[in-house]
């Protein structure tokens, strides 16, 4: 019997002696394919090589690669965990071929290693071609039957025609694609066998596996639904499970019993023995299996997605990378988990594929640290967010419905980070559906009225063609120098042409020659001034119409400007000493950045201004106060060693090549411009101004962080005069507060301990007093006590209050019911909170949380619970009606 490991090398062993290279595996992370969301097969890599867009120095390549999916035929998400080969995370193995060879040698290759060299039973295997499909205008593939028949030594009967749904290869709509032939195993009568006797290869049933995938890639489609277009060279591109290779090699019902997961699993069941204190063994219920799988699924899936840079987020990979590691954490809860545990498991995945995949250890801790955030981010929320779930099922059900609206799937995505995903597999569960569209109508509003709004760097031009007809007329010299000499060749004011600007108006300047650096890249646009021979204007902004089209934004304040003047141009040069020092502060800050937090900090937006810079970067926790102090001290260094700051014009791939970071949402061409800092310490592509010595940054100060969104971090930081000027004011500011609490800076923190100290004793008194006038309001005239048909009830009704308080009171009467229920109202803020509690002897039958479903309908609110506490919410005017339901409820349950 083989292991994973040892089948995995094998293969790429059998084909680096047939002359294959064997290729790492790529990110997960499609290699600048639009298409794609994750690399979902082995070929993705090698796409641009089989459309002859790329070139390598080999013919033939092998690799097992990582590969990723979340939907489509085989991986819906729903049936990850519940079937025996539905998975998330797998390993592709496959063998390649760009013009070398064709379908003999591929067909002779598979049978060799399949039969020879693993060793599986010649008599159990089936191999099916493609049968054509008259809409392509292919026939059958009569070439691919007669190789297996000839070559590999198959009886005809063996080999069988299907259609183009089982055996026609596409990677989507559009891209390589060609006829295959899949190779079959027939794993005899069993639990996974429908038992017709009609089952044959094709079945739908689990007897007839396929194994391998021989993919004959003749042609390509660039259009979806448009012709098929030969490829340069027909070539070969294979894939092959391995986790189900090692299935039908192991002798295993389903994949999750492989060495692959269950080395995972056992270690699942080992932390939850250690929360439950006894052992939930798999293998003996059904749905505990199920949990045990999605987590063992899941587990695989997130430490790949994270080592590969892919970290929870609202959209994007990041919603998948999120929706997994919670739906995974919501399986472990139903096992009966309590804390983070997935990062655990997370860590058993690394210890288990790090061997093959060595860059899984070098980012172990980092692997750990996202995921132990997300797991404790959303068990904050989670069991609000259930127990909201629950009530609004609950409710419907009442109703008579089996629908969640949009607008409850909209509110626990946005306030409880409960992924409409997840709702839905929570639903379905209770037999519900719900309303995607809805929810993504509202989605939309949102990202409409708060998310990024696309601004229009060309002003007022519009669409104006005559800008068009100046693209390549324009020289930007700022990187040189201040002030210019230039002649006017364009004025335009609301979008209109016109020949010249008179004293007070407002327009947009073209002229053939500027210093002025027109805002991108996150750097703001230069000001100054235009001084002609007939007049003067302020420039108030700098902005881009095309990649060297730079638009002056102007104010004349005298005479007139007219088109084909010359005039001098000049930039407000202490406003560009800020600018500049600010935007080289961003490149340093960035290098220091990923110095102390490591390599996974990857931009997503900057603003560099002169007086302050902003930087977003990927991180997955705050910076603590070590870490921003060691981050300005590395910053401080290499401004201290005022090294030169160096540009230079060089290709793209040298420049990656050199370790250059590419900033965000940048465009590049083939020759980009890099920025060298700190004798290299910092390397980015840039084309924004920069200091000439690394000393002229000055000082650098982090003045302020926050949260961007889920996984995205802000920081906001000074340099040079703006960072001198902060301090002195920081210092002032500290000397003022010294001298309000009578003491000096150099005693102020003590002085501080002993104001908070003396507060919190101060705010114990008040709660000890708080609560001995709640307890002398028990037996008040807003607090009754009663029996109703033998069940003792209370409640009690808090004007002015906190849930704390509320739940004091709760507690209060149920310790003087000692057996019965209690109902206590309070208000917040203008708004009716309420809890339903029982007793622990409290009367059989009676659910609490189903009675505040039913409350809450009165008060024109939203509550639920458990069987022994519930809570809600509503309209305060309608407390009365809501403690007469009570008592009917109870009188309703007693009778």
């Amino acid at each position: 019997m083989k292991t994973t490991s040892q089948l995995r090398e094998a293969f790429i062993s059998y084909f680096e002696k047939k002359e294959h290279r064997r290729v790492p595996s790529h990110s997960l992370i499609p290699p600048a394919d639009p298409t794609l969301l994750f690399v979902n097969a082995g070929m993705v890599q090698f796409k641009d090589i089989f459309v002859g867009q790329k070139t390598v120095d080999y013919t033939r390549a092998t690799s097992s690669q990582k590969c990723l999916r979340v939907s489509g035929k085989h991986n819906d998400l729903e049936n990850v965990g519940r079937t025996a080969r539905h998975h998330t995370f797998f390993e592709m193995l496959g063998n390649f071929s760009f013009g070398n060879y064709f379908k003999r040698e591929a067909i002779e290759f598979a049978y060799e290693f399949l039969i020879h060299t693993v060793g599986l039973d010649a008599s159990r295997m089936y191999y099916t071609v493609f049968g054509g499909d008259p809409s392509d205008g292919i026939g059958s593939d009569k070439e691919a039957i007669q190789h297996w028949i000839d070559v590999a030594g198959v009886g005809p009967e063996r080999v069988l025609e299907f259609g183009k749904k089982d055996n026609f290869w596409a990677m989507g709509e559009t891209g390589p694609c060609g006829p295959c032939s899949e190779i079959l195993f027939d794993r005899g009568p069993g639990s996974w066998a429908c038992g017709e006797d009609s089952c044959a290869p094709g079945c739908d049933c689990d007897r007839y596996v396929e194994i391998w995938n021989l993919v004959f890639m003749q042609f390509e489609r660039k259009v979806a639904g448009g012709p098929l277009l030969p490829l340069p060279a027909p070539s070969i591109d294979t894939g092959m499970g391995l986790e189900r290779l090692a299935c039908i090699v192991q002798g295993k019902a389903t994949n999750y019993e492989t060495d692959a997961f269950m080395p995972i699993i056992r270690h699942t069941g080992k932390l939850l023995e250690e929360v439950l204190g006894k052992a939930l063994p798999y293998g003996v219920d059904a749905e505990n299996d199920v949990a045990y799988h999605v987590i063992a699924d899941h587990a695989r899936a997130a430490a790949f997605l994270v080592a590969d840079g892919v970290y929870p987020d609202n959209e994007g990979r990041g919603y998948i990378s999120r929706l997994l590691m919670r739906r995974a954490v919501r399986f472990g809860r139903k096992l009966g988990f309590k804390a983070p545990f997935f990062y655990q498991v997370c860590d058993r995945v690394v210890g288990l594929m790090c061997d093959a995949y060595p860059d899984l250890e070098a980012k172990r801790q980092l692997i750990g640290k996202v995921v132990m955030a997300e797991e404790e981010s959303f068990s904050r929320t989670f069991d609000d967010g259930r127990r909201a779930l629950e009530a609004e099922m609950d409710r419907l059900s009442g109703n008579q419905q089996k629908k969640l609206g949009g607008e409850i799937l909209f509110w626990l995505h946005d306030e409880r980070g409960f992924q409409p995903d997840l709702v839905e597999v929570i639903a379905a569960e209770q037999g519900f559906t719900v309303d995607r569209q809805g929810y993504q109508q509202l989605m939309d509003v949102k990202r409409a009225t708060s998310g990024k709004v696309a601004s229009s760097s060309s002003g007022a031009a519009g669409n104006i063609s005559q800008l068009d007809k100046l693209a390549g007329k324009v020289e930007f010299t700022g990187y040189e120098s201040l002030q210019e000499q230039s002649h006017i060749l364009a004025i335009l004011v609301d979008g209109r042409d016109v020949s010249a600007l008179s004293e007070g108006d407002e327009g947009l300047l073209v002229m053939d020659r500027t210093p002025f650096y027109a805002e991108s890249g996150g750097q703001v646009g230069d000001t100054g001034t235009v001084v002609g021979p007939s007049g003067a204007a302020d420039v108030t902004n700098t902005t881009r119409y095309a990649a060297d089209v730079t638009l002056h934004h102007v104010r004349v304040s005298k005479g007139c400007l007219n088109v084909g003047a010359t005039v001098d141009v000049r930039v407000d040069a202490r406003r560009r000493t800020g600018i500049r020092a600010h935007h080289s502060g961003t490149h340093l800050l960035h290098w220091a950045l990923a110095e102390v937090l490591g390599e996974h900090i990857k931009q997503e937006g900057s603003q560099v201004r002169p007086d302050m810079l902003r930087f977003d970067f990927r991180h997955f926790s705050p910076l603590t106060l070590d870490d921003i102090e060691q981050i300005e001290k590395k910053v401080a260094r290499l401004v201290v060693g005022n090294s030169a700051v160096e540009t230079r014009v060089t290709g793209m791939e040298d420049a990656m090549a050199s370790g250059a970071k590419a900033f965000f949402d940048e465009k590049y061409g083939e020759q980009v411009r890099l920025v060298s800092m700190g004798e290299g310490a910092s390397r980015e592509l840039c084309g924004g101004i920069h200091v000439g010595q690394t000393g002229e940054v000055g000082p650098l100060k982090v003045t302020k962080q926050e949260a961007v969104s889920s996984g995205v971090r802000r920081i906001y930081a000074v340099c040079h005069d703006a960072a001198t000027d902060y301090l002195l004011e920081r210092e002032r500011k500290l000397e003022n507060l010294a001298a309000v609490l009578n003491t000096s800076v150099d005693t102020l923190d003590s002085r501080v301990d002993k104001l908070l100290q003396r507060n919190d004793d101060l705010e114990k008194q008040v709660k000890q007093l708080k609560r001995k006038l709640l307890e002398g309001g028990a037996g008040g005239p807003d607090t009754e006590m009663f029996e109703v048909n033998g069940i003792g009830a209370a409640y009690a009704f808090i004007p002015e209050g906190e849930v704390s308080a509320m739940r004091s009171m709760s507690d209060m009467l149920r310790d003087r019911l000692k057996e019965g229920v209690v109902l206590v109202g309070a208000v917040s803020k203008g708004r009716l909170m309420f809890v339903v509690a029982a007793t622990k002897d409290h009367p059989s039958g009676f659910h609490c949380g189903k009675a505040v479903s039913q409350l809450a309908k009165v008060v024109n609110g939203r509550g639920g619970g458990k069987a022994d506490f519930g809570q809600g919410g509503g309209e305060p005017e309608r407390w009365t009606e809501a403690v007469q339901l009570f008592r009917d409820l109870l009188e309703r349950h007693g009778s």
